[in-house]
């Protein structure tokens, strides 16, 4: 059985009505390079199902607007926030209200590892913009401090000696409920998870134009990367957290680059928004 912890304060916001579905929130940047004309197909993501619980840090997401929702990822970093992107849970309407479920293999089925919490307590990088897709970061207070066992556990941020490693050529996880078919239109009732090799921003600017350090990419080659309802998750490297899932082109084409929210550039912004000590 879930166990459902719900803040007081949004018991009226709770209250309206939610969409009777969701769609995604997820920002898209078109391409300035164009590749091979055979490329003219949605890639099947080339992820694999996740062994479950394997990932004890993702955290699966509801986000609501108004009469809008959206699925989303994030990361459990201390017992009391998630990070996630800030394209996650930007509105221009009303405020938005977080679903977070924790624990979570199967989402959408009743697991008795499951830790569900409803928060609007979200603090978005007071520099984001939503146009040039930069200070891409976010973090959600959970209403009540989480305990940790074997299906929930959170993931460690780098320190602030690893500030300059731009973790080219890295092998690197992303993880997530997204879709695995770019023309898709449901999420992925499983934790699927793919191995990345992270390129430098040199590399990555050949395809999107000119890019902010704060921005990190992986190679699209061999049919792998994150699509539609991966936005805000993680990834990976020896159990750091370095990127949060920002971007990727139209379909999510075999090809072309993901881009993450650089962890590393927003140490100090962390420190300051969550409970989490940084050293």
């Amino acid at each position: 059985m879930k166990l459902v912890v719900i803040l007081t304060t949004v018991v009226l916001v709770s209250a309206v009505p939610k969409p009777p579905r969701l769609g995604f929130r997820n920002i898209y940047k078109n391409p300035i390079k164009t590749l091979h004309p055979d490329v003219k197909t949605p890639r099947i993501i080339g992820g694999h199902e996740v062994t479950p619980h394997s990932i004890p840090y993702s955290a699966f997401l509801e986000l609501y607007s108004g009469n809008d929702g959206w699925y989303c990822g994030g990361s459990l970093i201390s017992e009391n926030y998630v990070v996630t992107s800030a394209h996650c849970t930007y509105s221009t309407q009303s405020p938005v209200e977080a679903t977070i479920i924790l624990g979570a293999h199967r989402p959408f089925d009743l697991e008795d590892s499951q830790v569900e919490l409803v928060s609007t307590e979200i603090t978005i990088h007071e520099n984001y913009d939503n146009e040039e897709i930069v200070n891409d970061i976010a973090v959600i207070k959970l209403p009540t401090p989480v305990e940790f066992n074997n299906y929930i556990d959170p993931i460690a941020l780098p320190s602030f000696s690893d500030a300059d490693n731009d973790y080219e050529n890295a092998l690197v996880t992303a993880s997530g409920w997204g879709l695995t078919d770019g023309h898709g239109t449901t999420v992925s009732e499983v934790l699927n998870f793919v191995q990345l090799t992270v390129i430098s921003n040199l590399d990555c600017q050949t395809y999107f134009g000119t890019l902010e350090s704060s921005i990190l990419c992986t190679s699209g080659l061999q049919n792998s990367g994150v699509c539609n309802g991966d936005g805000g998750g993680p990834l990976v490297t020896d159990q750091v957290l370095i990127g949060i899932v920002s971007f990727t082109v139209p379909y999510c084409l075999d090809g072309y680059p993901s881009a993450f929210t650089r962890v590393t550039s927003f140490l100090d912004w962390l420190g300051e928004n969550t409970d989490v000590i940084i050293e």
